[in-house]
């Protein structure tokens, strides 16, 4: 007994139709069992051609055990190719296309977003222009669960450089649709986890197509809708980490001249979300990773974007300020006082938020590490504020922050090995006919320093537009009294 081999892992007992000696390249997976499990699909979708046949549909334990199961081993490289030579994106296309069942749509859309973390399987799908359409016209789908897995797929192949100029040209040419269904979702939905996955996928358009996407989204319509969003992720008590996108999109909007002067015209509900979020990360915040990198975390963008934006509210502003709460402008300020106390140090503002902020503060000239905690977030390069800046009075695209934590990812997510989506292209690749952005003077500097930054910025206007003068909320609770 000692001599045996050992025992095969109890899985290859229970599913002894997945796994078999005609295995898919170097696993285990039956490639009999992946044909077969296929054909399954395509027979229950042609019952859907039925005159009889009423959307939305059921489809069968059975059938749904396999499709699942099909789902989850697609996120093998070796299965994603092997599938390939079954022209699997075209007859997924085909079921997607004549599918009255949500489930179905959806298990075939995360087939689709498996596979896509091959980079030769994303090539293969952003290949058809039919199939790019679809999918973006499954955004104004009623499910959740179908744009959740929409949503991923967008997400991953945007992030793939070879396949992302193909998905922003199809969004060019439905950046109407696309407009309206992103305002749809962003002002309605309350599942927190497809707000921020739409907010990612947006704030990468954006990125990549400023003339066209970002020009059509500056609306007032698309900010109200952002900023309900924000509020829903506010209200499920979000971290930083999973604020970042929207505030990021929001502050990219600000880029542009039409979106700057929708920014200034909503002012009042801007600021509300802001200084409401703001009060929330100065009550409490978790602790994240400090070092001396000058990469910046999704939480610093977070604040950066926040105080960013804020400023810009504030530098248009007229000189009386009358249009704005005096509370929230007045927790604001607070803030950047509290982010100026904290020296830029995420992880102290709880703690320096209790304390009385003087109203005169000196900027550090040197950060230490007051306090280190878990890493809350990845660590990521944001060109919006250390080394882009306007050339010739036109706009320059910033950054996007990278993808979301794979923890935060829905179920059936892989570990993708595209490119991260904020990836910047290195001297010699793409993009080379267009000019270089120069160096902004906060170039290099440590996240900490340009946080002290914006927040000595936002005051500034603010003193400007004589809204220093207004007491923050606890000093007129403390005066009422």
């Amino acid at each position: 007994m000692e001599d045996r081999n050992p025992s095969p892992p109890p899985e290859f007992e229970e599913d002894s139709e997945v796994y078999r000696p005609d295995s898919v390249g170097g696993t285990a997976i039956s490639k009999h069992w992946v044909l077969t499990t296929l054909m399954e699909i395509i027979n229950e979708v042609k019952t859907h051609n039925d005159e009889d046949a009423e959307p939305p549909l059921d489809v069968p334990e059975s059938l749904q055990d396999s499709a699942c199961k099909l789902w989850d081993v697609c996120v093998d490289k070796d299965v994603a190719v092997f599938l390939l030579d079954f022209d699997i994106v075209d007859i997924l296309y085909g079921i997607i296309v004549k599918s009255k069942a949500p489930r179905l749509t959806e298990i075939c859309v995360g087939v689709l977003a498996n596979m896509a973390c091959s980079i030769t399987a994303c090539e293969a799908i952003s290949k058809l222009p039919d199939l790019r359409s679809v999918i973006l016209a499954l955004l104004s789908a009623s499910d959740t669960r179908t744009l959740l897995e929409t949503v991923r797929l967008l997400r991953t192949c945007l992030a793939d450089q070879k396949s992302s100029n193909l998905w922003v040209e199809t969004a060019e040419e439905n950046v109407k649709d696309l407009h309206e269904n992103s305002i749809f979702i962003l002002s309605c939905s309350t599942n927190g986890k497809l707000l921020s996955s739409l907010s990612e996928v947006l704030d990468q358009l954006f990125k990549l197509s400023p003339e066209k996407v970002l020009e059509k989204f500056s609306t007032k319509e698309f900010v109200a809708s952002l900023l309900e969003a924000l509020g829903q992720l506010y209200n499920e008590a979000s971290t930083l980490h999973t604020l970042c996108h929207p505030l990021h999109a929001l502050h990219t909007i600000t880029e542009t001249d039409h979106g700057r002067s929708v920014i200034v015209e909503q002012r009042r509900s801007v600021v509300s979300v802001l200084s409401m979020l703001t009060e929330q990360w100065m009550n409490f915040h978790p602790k994240i990773e400090y070092d001396n990198s000058t990469t910046m975390s999704s939480s610093e963008v977070s604040v950066s974007c926040c105080l960013a934006t804020a400023s810009t509210v504030f530098e248009s502003m007229d000189e009386d300020g009358e249009d704005l709460d005096d509370e929230e402008r007045g927790i604001l300020i607070r803030f950047s006082k509290t982010v100026l106390a904290a020296k830029g140090v995420l992880s102290a503002l709880s703690v320096m938020s209790a304390i009385i902020v003087p109203d005169e503060i000196e900027p550090p000239n040197e950060f230490k590490t007051p306090l280190v905690g878990g890493k809350n977030s990845p660590r990521i390069t944001t060109p919006l504020l250390t080394n882009t800046i306007k050339l010739s009075g036109s706009i320059t695209p910033s950054g996007t922050p990278k993808s979301l934590s794979q923890s935060d990812t829905p179920q059936h997510t892989p570990k993708c090995d595209s490119p991260s989506l904020d990836r910047t292209p290195t001297d010699g690749e793409a993009n080379d006919e267009k000019p270089a952005a120069k160096e902004s003077p906060r170039a290099g500097k440590l996240p900490s320093v340009i946080l002290c930054e914006l927040a000595e910025e936002l005051l500034q206007f603010a003193s400007k537009s004589n809204i220093n003068n207004t007491q923050s909320p606890q000093k007129k609770s403390d005066s009422v009294t």
